[in-house]
């Protein structure tokens, strides 16, 4: 009777565990903008979201190869400095990074979601005000765990507005410190059919950084992991 009341007892305390888990884990996906419709996407939505012509295992990762990553082995997803999502539409690339938002903070881990149009739009007010100013913005950007910046293209990178000296920057902190940045790209990346003029060659406009992961399929990086996905109707 003693053994089943102490079996009884660590029973409740292990779901009382988990269940604080939970709600630590849907708590931290809030804060970081993820909306509650996004949450939770399991490895059977995320399948048919994948290009199987790219995810073929040769082109890019095999596709269940890329979900045992993704939905077995999260934590390793934290060796990566970036994970690039392309192809699709905004709707199917949108669904991927919240995927992987979501599953990443659930490694215990703090993140954030912003979409590049705002960062781009911030980081172009030169003017500073006494509550917040492109350096705070920066240093922000530097410090969560996992970065999710949805839906880059070169024409936010303006010229006479340093957004890429800005960029290089927040990604050279990031990289340093293994926390990791995921981006969606509203063009594929050259290399990938009828791609080759998304190629972004002019560092001193867009930056170190968003020249190479702009090449990945023709000049692959190290730490970087490519998703392409299909469009989302």
């Amino acid at each position: 009777m003693e053994n089943t009341l102490q079996e009884y007892q660590e029973e409740m305390a292990h779901r009382r565990r988990i269940r604080s888990q939970a709600v630590a884990i849907l708590r931290r996906s809030k804060d970081a903008g993820i909306p509650e419709s996004e949450m939770r996407i399991g490895r059977d939505q995320l399948k048919p979201l994948l290009d199987l012509t790219f995810h073929d295992g040769k082109k890019g990762l095999e596709a269940n190869a890329l979900l045992d990553r993704i939905y077995d082995c999260a934590n390793d997803l934290f060796k990566l400095n970036f994970i690039i999502i392309d192809g699709g539409n905004i709707f199917a690339r949108r669904k991927a990074g919240f995927a992987l938002l979501f599953r990443m903070i659930a490694c215990d881990c703090n993140g954030m979601f912003y979409s590049c149009q705002d960062v781009a739009h911030k980081l172009q007010t030169i003017n500073s005000t006494m509550d917040y100013n492109r350096n705070d913005i920066t240093e922000d950007l530097k410090t969560h765990d996992v970065l999710f910046l949805e839906e880059f293209r070169k024409e936010q990178l303006k010229v006479g507005f340093e957004i890429q000296w800005f960029m290089d920057e927040i990604l050279t902190a990031r990289s340093l410190n293994e926390k990791p940045t995921i981006f969606t790209f509203s063009d594929m990346v050259a290399g990938s059919d009828k791609s080759e003029v998304n190629a972004l060659a002019n560092t001193a406009i867009y930056g170190q950084y968003m020249c190479m992961l702009s090449q990945l399929d023709t000049k692959p990086i190290q730490k970087t992991l490519r998703i392409r996905v299909k469009e989302l109707v």
